[in-house]
């Protein structure tokens, strides 16, 4: 059950909704999980976001992020986010969803299995942010779960070792 007065905040507008990731990331011991459509470099690509997941991994050792994506195209031409998946990539995976997942369309961050954010269509600037909401995050994390091994790594996001 989740935790009394764990309400939704409504999230509206592009700097809400990157405020929001950001706090998430900030939050973030453990591990953060991102579904996202093609991972909009305005919010995702955000020097401070980036530099969230890059704290969350140098704080703890066993930190995990994984991404997947419906879309892989956009982030494949230059992101911060996965320029630093390149060069942590022990820590954050990349994967893209399977053919039979493409209409999943919604972008959802969930951070240590406590909170969440998620945006049911990519092109609203609308949003439900659960900053305290840890058994509607297990069940979204279960969704993610269960879309994440269905899916494949990206050879457009790999890191390239010459």
């Amino acid at each position: 059950m989740n935790a009394p007065g764990a309400r939704p905040i409504r999230v509206s507008g592009r700097s809400a909704w990157q405020s929001a990731l950001l706090g998430l990331a900030q939050g973030a011991q453990r591990e953060l999980c991102v579904q996202s459509h093609h991972l909009e470099a305005f919010a995702y690509g955000d020097a401070a976001f980036v530099e969230a997941i890059k704290e969350l991994i140098l704080n703890n050792r066993r930190a995990q992020v994984r991404v997947l994506l419906n879309d892989v195209g956009p982030a494949a031409k230059g992101h911060r986010l996965v320029d630093l998946g390149r060069t942590l990539s022990s820590f954050i995976q990349f994967r893209q969803l399977s053919q039979a997942d493409r209409d999943h369309l919604e972008d959802r961050v969930i951070a240590d299995r406590a909170g969440f954010i998620e945006r049911l269509d990519p092109e609203s600037s609308e949003a439900l942010h659960y900053p305290t909401a840890p058994a509607d995050a297990r069940r979204r994390l279960d969704g993610f779960e269960r879309l994440w091994a269905r899916a494949a790594p990206s050879p457009q996001l790999r890191a390239l070792f010459i």
